[in-house]
Formats: C-alpha cells, structure tokens, sequence
C-alpha cells in the first residue's frame, strides 16, 4: 500500500511505547525514537514497515517537513523563567506532534545554529529548550523537576527525562537531586568544556 506523503507525520516518543519490528521508526537516541505515521482524523496512525519501500531517511525528512508545516506551523514560542534559568516552551493543546521539535529543535525555536541544546517533552504537546552552558547542573536540575511533574500531571505524557540534544541525537541527562549530582552521557561528557560559560 503506498504511502500518501501529504498525510505523513512523524512524532517522537519513547522506544518502548513502539514496535520497531512492526511500525516505522528512527532512533533519536537514550531511549527515545520518532516514529512514522499518518495523519488521520482519529489521531496519528502508524505506519507499517512492511508497506515501505522508500528508505527511512528519505521518509523521516519529508514527514519532518510535513509534521513542521501542516501541524507546527505558528507555534507561539514563549520564554518561561523557572527559578533563575531562563527556557523557551512551545505548546500547542490536543496536538500529538509538538514532541516531534525534539527531532530539529533548532529551527522551530528560534536557535538555529546553536550546536548543544537542554530539551525536554514532558507531554506530546509541550516542548523546551534552551541552550546548553557549562554550567549546566543548575538549569538541567529545574528543568528536570519540572519536567517530572508536568509529566506527572499530563493526560498526553510523553517523557519525564531531560536531554542534551546535539546533531540530532538525545542523550540523557542523569539528575539526582538527593546526591544533588548531574551527570552527562559518556558520548558528550567530554564536550562540556566546549560549551559556552553562560547564556
């Protein structure tokens, strides 16, 4: 059955919420995967990697630019101060794609050419960013908090974890507020002196 492009949607959401095996998707990394589906009046729907012969790259390109224009379009981005760190939210209630900014969130942002990003989808309609810094503890464990409980609280969860977002791979940022430790994943800990000092 071919797949109708003008439907194509993707969205991002955790890996064990998906059937790899079954359904479409593309690895965005720590535990998180965008997954291929068609818009329909129901919600999105999967699609089946049976079905597909185009590559999955090519797929996952088109369906971004499609999910952007026909579901992202005129997202207001407005700037949230949570303690004394600054975050960028974009929300859009009832949608099912605002998650999918994580995949470029660069762009829809307003931040593009900024390499490190701090994101975090807490529900399937929200998502925040901001730019990495070295002194990164301190914004990751507000947003981590917050997060958690946004998450919590969602009717549409999509993940309570924080990210280090860097050339279109997540990795997770480990916060425990009881040791009051943040750590990075190995694959970036060793560019954090790379980072700028402050935002």
């Amino acid at each position: 059955m071919p797949i109708d492009l003008d439907t194509l949607r993707v969205e991002v959401l955790p890996a064990e919420q998906t059937d790899p095996t079954a359904e479409l998707t593309h690895e965005l990394g720590a535990g998180m995967v965008v997954r291929l589906v068609s818009a329909t009046p129901a919600g999105p729907e999967s699609l089946a990697r049976s079905a597909v012969e185009l590559p999955i790259e090519s797929l996952l390109k088109i369906g971004v630019g499609a999910t952007n224009r026909a579901e992202l379009e005129g997202i207001e981005i407005s700037p949230r101060t949570v303690g004394e760190h600054r975050y960028l939210g974009a929300v859009r209630e009832g949608s099912r794609y605002v998650s999918s900014m994580l995949v470029s969130p660069g762009g829809p942002f307003g931040l593009e050419g900024v390499t490190d990003l701090l994101v975090a989808a807490p529900r399937r309609s929200l998502a925040i960013c901001r730019p990495m810094e070295r002194a990164f503890p301190d914004p990751c464990a507000t947003l981590a908090t917050l997060t958690a409980s946004l998450h919590q609280n969602a009717a549409d969860p999509c993940t309570p974890h924080v990210f280090w977002w860097r050339d279109g791979t997540l990795h997770r940022i480990h916060v425990d507020h009881q040791a009051r430790r943040v750590t990075v994943a190995p694959e970036v800990a060793g560019l954090v002196d790379q980072l700028p000092r402050q935002i």
